[in-house]
């Protein structure tokens, strides 16, 4: 392979990599929160060729590539009752406040359940759940 078909390869593998949900990810429903992660790609990549002049290596040539790539998550795009808000995941304090929000989340889904739960079981004299078979 020659440099030109070295590029070429390496920027097609890249091109099918690199899509906006490596960038931004799919999002994520818990209850009434929606959870975006936003994402920094970096990458690096080299090249090479060269060919032989000498009566041992004439005619010969050689190519390489090599590509690079660190992915990690950068923050969370959070949605929640019509509010957005950004949770930064870099720095002193990102991750906590992600931790901190997930009670809140929990104890929001587990009242909707609930109040599901009473929904189905309106017109059971005994009081006994109904099992719901999906």
């Amino acid at each position: 392979m020659d440099l030109k078909e070295n590029l070429k390869a390496i920027f097609d593998e890249m091109e099918s990599f690199l899509t906006t949900k490596a960038v931004v990810g799919e999002a994520i429903e818990v209850g009434d929160v929606t959870l975006i992660p936003v994402i920094n790609v970096t990458f690096g990549m080299g090249t090479g060729a060269g060919g032989g002049e000498d009566a041992k290596s004439a005619g010969r040539q050689g190519g390489a590539a090599g590509l690079g790539a660190k992915i990690s998550p950068t923050a969370v795009i959070v949605v929640r009752e019509g509010d957005i808000s950004v949770v930064p995941l870099n720095g002193a304090g990102g991750i906590e406040r992600l931790i901190d929000m997930i009670p809140d989340i929990v104890k929001k889904i587990k009242s909707k359940t609930a109040g599901k739960n009473n929904k189905n079981n309106k017109g059971n004299e005994k009081g006994e759940e109904k099992l719901r078979v999906r």
